[in-house]
């Protein structure tokens, strides 16, 4: 067990379901920010969650890619859903603010 736990809490401004999917789709970024603790654990340091840019797009807009994301892949037209999981990253994180607050 890693004590070195961090949490996402969503503002007003950002739908959580839209942050998850979100992150999903960062993942591989977001992984790319883990580094190694002198023991040897692998730590995301906070630094780096703090300054991940993630841009929201207005709330309604949020909520309707969360909904979409929701779906089977079956019912958006999408033939896996891995297609269907990359078919909206870059529209959903068109314009916005920054998103949360980070908790160590």
């Amino acid at each position: 067990f890693n004590q070195d736990m961090r949490a996402l809490v969503p503002g007003a401004d950002c739908d959580p379901h839209y942050l998850l999917f979100w992150l999903q789709d960062q993942s591989p970024a977001i992984l790319k920010l883990v580094d190694e603790a002198t023991h040897g654990t692998k730590r995301l340091p906070i630094e780096s969650l703090q300054n991940l840019p993630i841009k929201l797009p207005p709330l309604d807009e949020q909520r309707a890619v969360a909904a979409f994301h929701r779906l089977p892949a079956a019912h958006r037209g999408c033939s896996t859903p891995c297609e269907a999981a990359g078919a909206a990253p870059q529209a959903r994180s068109s314009n916005g603010t920054s998103v949360t607050s980070i908790v160590p």
